[in-house]
């Protein structure tokens, strides 16, 4: 039987981002790949250099330090008619020249499927397996001070195991199509109880512990178009947190009132917007308007404009605490001549800041300024500088950071 392979690299995340530099819809490798069989193997590497003059989010005492990052992908993929295969491989490794404790390697081990069992079914299954981080300054560590990150040695690692599956029903061009999707991703930090000397002699944190927690996401939706490019529909998602140690677990539920639309106005994208209610297991109970939007206008050929911004709770850094986040993002894309194109994002972030009782404690609002340029010298090279500028203010003074990134990078291909 004949197999017709079809490639893309996009889904794989392979995108060089220096700050906020992100290549235009013009500006893009066109990787060649290696050929087995049915399969085609695509490498890509990512370099990049720079300076981060406030590398843990502090308000003063900042530490600047210079840095080297790779970003090594490579995926095998496959397609045979409607059907899709992929195994992939994507790692980030970065080394801080002032600040070794600081340099991380990240990696993601990714296999997943797209099948296609007549004109009316699809079905997506996925599982990853993935080893991160989290930067001194983030997480338990943010606002804590430089004597308390110092004393913390190095950043704090952990793997995420995750496993989902997902299908939706109705033909392309039915009226109606119903979605129905299931994920659990396992969280557990390496880490288990530290000595936090800045806070007393003896005192300790336990990082595993408070941590590690195992989460259940559902959601289903149905979607009924009213006119060609116009749908409209009602989703559910449901989310359970379930901490190992001490933090409180956490129950979400969220039903959504969504319209879709599609080259209309110039503009594609989505809109929802609905009822959110969050359970704490120390019965705090938070109760808001959820929204979020995602849309890409393209005004002219040259141009493109991707805009998204929402609101909803998520699980906060410290635990059993719970973050209202309102954001708002837009990242225009402009291509100068075939081979140079800038981009601009400016992004707005609002947070309350809740205990496990859902009293709010503190509230911050973060402003994002990142420029980049990307000239592609061949179609197998991108180079791209940038810069990014963050701005926090916070009800709490020891939360408030002013932070720029500068960086050059290329991504490279065969």
């Amino acid at each position: 039987m004949e197999r017709k392979l079809k490639l893309g690299v996009a889904s794989l995340g392979m995108g060089l981002v220096m700050g906020s530099t992100v290549a235009s819809a013009d500006i893009a490798l066109n990787p060649q790949a290696i050929q087995y069989d049915a399969f085609s193997l695509i490498p890509v590497l990512g370099a990049k250099t720079g300076v981060d003059n406030n590398l843990y989010n502090l308000s003063k005492s900042e530490v600047s330090s210079s840095f080297i990052e790779l970003n090594p992908a490579l995926a095998l993929v496959a397609r045979e008619r409607n059907n899709q295969y992929q195994l992939a491989y994507t790692g980030t490794a970065r080394s801080y020249a002032n600040a070794s404790d600081d340099s991380f390697f990240d990696q993601n081990f990714v296999a997943n499927a797209h099948v296609e069992p007549n004109a009316r079914l699809r079905v997506d299954a996925g599982a990853a397996y993935k080893m991160l981080h989290d930067d001194r300054g983030a997480g338990r560590s943010s606002g804590m001070g430089l004597q308390y990150i110092l004393d913390m040695g190095e950043v704090d690692k952990f793997n995420v195991t995750s496993v989902s599956v997902g299908m939706q029903y109705g033909a392309p061009d039915a009226m109606g199509r119903f979605t129905l999707g299931y994920g659990i991703d396992q969280k557990r930090y390496s880490r288990g109880v530290v000595n936090t000397p800045s806070f007393g002699a003896g005192t300790t944190f336990d990082v595993s512990g408070t941590r590690d927690n195992d989460a259940k996401n559902l959601g289903a939706g149905l979607t009924v178009h009213v006119t060609a490019k116009t749908a409209l529909g009602v989703e559910y998602e449901s989310s359970r947190t379930d901490y190992k140690g001490v933090t409180p677990d956490t129950k979400d539920n969220r039903i959504y009132g969504t319209v879709v639309w599609e080259n209309t106005a110039m503009t594609t994208g989505k809109f929802r917007i609905g009822d959110g209610k969050r359970d704490i297991a120390t019965g705090g109970k938070e109760k808001k308007v959820v929204w979020d939007l995602g849309a890409i206008w393209t005004p002219f050929e040259a141009d493109r404009v991707d805009i998204s911004a929402g609101q909803r709770a998520y699980d906060g850094d410290s635990a059993g605490s719970t973050t209202i986040a309102k954001n708002y993002s837009v990242t225009w894309q402009h291509s100068w001549i075939d081979r140079v194109s800038t981009s601009l994002t400016l992004a707005r972030t609002d947070e309350q800041y809740l205990d496990s009782f859902a009293k709010e404690f503190r509230n911050a609002t973060t402003d994002v300024i990142g420029v980049g340029v990307n000239y592609q010298m061949r179609r197998w090279l991108i180079w791209n500088v940038g810069v990014t500028n963050k701005d926090r203010s916070s009800s709490d003074k020891s939360y408030e950071l002013k932070r720029n990134v500068y960086g050059v990078g290329a991504q490279v291909s065969l």
